[in-house]
């Protein structure tokens, strides 16, 4: 009798937490709105976190650049960083330092929310948060500069892998911030993440083929997506299947020597027009290559060179279908996982990773 893991029903369960994660942002709106309005002159939105939390600000940074509120200047940088290197990310000058945390206790975290009150004048905190009980969380009910908006609990997932906290967590920013977003968004992207969960056998399929080696391509939003598919293999498998993610266009520039007879790609087709040229072009020279073992397109209905194809009803932005694609991901590692005999729930055995990152010595800065 096969085992059930917990990362399972948290990947399937994300449509749902999606919904939920809007009607909360949707209670607190006002609440949240008055908070991250607190200046009049430009503010510097950096979005931080550590791994997987810090991939969510890659992918919506520069979207929301285009689409968010005048006065928002968005960055994303990752908290280890800001905590080795604070003075070269946190500038005396008007800041919104977000802090995505699936526990909310990772010292990394902690450590950029002390930081940029040693050196920002003008800050605040918003901690968009999985766990009501995280040291984030705590501190936001104490301090006049942070607020915390913390999604249902289901999201604090129980697996090793952030798998519904990291999609939750990315919609959340972008309800919050693109001025775009609209209720019929959300009930696209539901309904395209049940489409995802619906490829599970197809994925499956692709698992059984002979390979050991993974790449993910993308452009744009979806290129910076492809770092969070590409983690979710290397971690739920220990390593042992190499991983490589890179954009489309930027793949021949060295990295396309990774590929070899058992490779398999997957490749995001953006949802613009023209930056899907690039994705389409870099498909149809892998397949006049013949070297990779497979190759899967993914992106809409509309494009031929789309394996796993998405009926995209709504010019719905690559920032929110990467939200979609991740489940894809999140489905092949899992399954990939599970062929090598890997625990999923709690992948590294010799205890080299851990769910809560273990190790970090945070040393004063003066």
């Amino acid at each position: 009798m096969s085992r059930e893991y917990v990362t399972l029903k948290e990947i399937y369960q994300q449509p749902e937490m999606w919904k939920k994660t809007f009607e909360i942002i949707k209670e607190q709106k006002e609440k949240i709105y008055n908070f991250i309005n607190f200046s009049e002159k430009k503010v510097r939105v950096i979005f931080t976190g550590g791994g997987t939390s810090n991939y969510i600000g890659d992918v919506i940074a520069n979207y929301l650049n285009k689409t968010s509120y005048g006065k928002f200047e968005f960055y994303s940088y990752p908290s280890p960083s800001i905590m080795s290197n604070p003075k070269d990310y946190l500038i005396d000058e008007p800041t919104l330092l977000v802090n995505f945390a699936r526990s909310g206790n990772s010292p990394e975290s902690l450590a950029s929310v002390n930081l940029a009150n040693q050196l920002i004048s003008d800050i605040r905190h918003l901690f968009i948060t999985c766990s009501k009980d995280g040291n984030l969380a705590k501190d936001a009910k104490n301090e006049k500069n942070a607020l915390a908006v913390i999604l249902d609990d289901r999201t604090n997932d129980k697996g090793f892998a952030m798998t519904s906290s990291a999609t939750s967590m990315l919609l959340a920013a972008l309800i919050i911030f693109d001025k775009n977003f609209n209720e019929s968004i959300l009930e696209e992207i539901i309904k395209l993440g049940n489409k995802s969960l619906s490829y599970d056998e197809i994925i499956e399929n692709i698992v059984k083929e002979d390979f050991n080696r993974v790449v993910y391509l993308g452009s744009g939003a979806l290129s910076y997506m492809t770092t969070e598919a590409g983690l979710k293999i290397l971690e739920l498998t220990a390593g042992k299947i190499a991983t490589l993610h890179d954009s489309s266009a930027g793949f021949r520039h060295g990295p396309k020597s990774f590929l070899d007879e058992k490779t398999i790609v997957f490749n995001y087709i953006s949802n613009d027009d023209y930056t899907a040229k690039y994705d389409i072009d870099i498909i149809n020279e892998m397949k006049s290559e013949k070297i990779v073992k497979k190759l899967v397109g993914i992106g809409s209905s509309r494009f031929k060179e789309s394996n796993l194809s998405f009926n995209i009803e709504n010019n719905i932005p690559d920032a929110y279908l990467s939200i979609v694609y991740l489940i894809l991901g999140q489905l092949f590692a899992y399954k990939t996982a599970i062929k090598i005999d890997n625990d999923v729930d709690n992948p590294s055995e010799s205890g080299t990773v851990n769910r809560v990152v273990k190790g970090v010595i945070v040393h004063p800065f003066e």
